[in-house]
């Protein structure tokens, strides 16, 4: 099922970095954004879709996704030394403009792709960039161009190799070959993707070490770390 929140609609406010909402408590303000919460925790996959404005995305994107603090989960080992650790969710980019040159959407990817992929930690499952949607003086025109089609297909096949990011943990969303065990809650695959519970699924990469940890009920958990903070 696909469910479209207009930010249009839903007044959402930016943050402001109250710390009030720390961790698992609601945010002070009231606008709209604690009445999505739910729907962001049930999702599988969200989409943002969003003008270009100053080379960037809109203001109403960019106060939704600071609001994301909110639902941050308190973590003694956050994923990938993280300050603490987020949903394990499927995200996609949908924008639009004007201009159609090589450089248009640089700034925009480079904001999702830090603030959503590489921090909250969110898998980027793709991209429609449709630039050359008209003038900015003049009327949209995205019509006239291959975008509509484009979009509806990246949508349509968006799973269509598999189930997505964060469903099971034993075939490897990336090459749906079967992960191999490590540790009971840690798992890899050959092609670079580890598993880990309570993190989902993460990409290796050549600083991290795997370990045994022992909590303070003196159970086993799987942890991640990385090769410079072994050596502090």
């Amino acid at each position: 099922m696909v469910e479209v929140i207009s930010l249009v609609k839903n007044e959402v406010k930016g943050c402001l970095g109250c710390n009030a909402c720390r961790y698992g408590k609601p945010c002070v303000q009231k606008d709209a954004f604690n009445g999505i919460v739910p729907q962001i925790k049930e999702a599988d996959c969200i989409v943002f879709a969003s003008p270009l404005y100053f080379w960037t995305v809109s203001a109403r994107i960019k106060a939704f996704i600071e609001r994301f603090y909110c639902i941050a989960e308190e973590d003694d080992n956050p994923p990938l030394d993280r300050y603490e650790k987020y949903p394990v969710k499927d995200c996609a980019l949908l924008m639009t403009s004007a201009d159609d040159y090589f450089w248009t959407f640089e700034q925009a990817v480079s904001y999702y792709r830090f603030t959503m992929v590489n921090y909250i930690g969110f898998h980027d499952r793709g991209m429609v960039l449709a630039g050359g949607c008209g003038d900015t003086n003049g009327k949209p025109q995205i019509e006239r161009t291959a975008h509509l089609q484009k979009a509806y297909e990246f949508g349509k096949d968006i799973y269509s190799e598999g189930m997505p990011m964060g469903k099971s943990n034993k075939i490897c969303p990336n090459c749906g070959r079967k992960m191999k065990q490590q540790f009971i809650g840690l798992q890899h695959c050959k092609c670079g993707i580890s598993w880990k519970k309570g993190s989902g699924f993460f990409e290796r990469d050549s600083g991290m070490v795997f370990a045994l940890e022992k909590s303070a009920g003196g159970k086993k958990k799987p942890v991640v770390r990385h090769k410079q903070n072994k050596e502090q």
